[in-house]
């Protein structure tokens, strides 16, 4: 199961959304999902997320990213059907 929660970050008092992953309830590859964050954080594109961090704490990943209001884009997809 995937989560996301809205959080503050408090050094800059700003929003981050973090994607909270419970590797109990998601089959994943640990190697493939930590190559894949790490490739997202190297990103820089106002088009691209940043992806600023992430952690593990017993079965859950969490991955702390720029925090973008609107929605999920796949809804935005579903609902739209493309996105302008």
């Amino acid at each position: 199961m995937i989560n996301g929660v809205v959080a503050l970050h408090l050094k800059t008092n700003t929003n981050v959304a973090v994607k909270v992953i419970d590797r109990t309830a998601v089959k994943i590859d640990e190697r493939k999902l930590k190559r894949e964050i790490e490739i997202l954080e190297s990103f820089r594109h106002p088009h691209v997320m940043k992806v600023y961090e992430y952690f593990s704490v017993s079965e859950y990943v969490y991955v702390v990213t720029e925090y973008v209001s609107g929605g999920d884009l796949f809804e935005i997809l579903c609902n739209r059907g493309k996105v302008h």
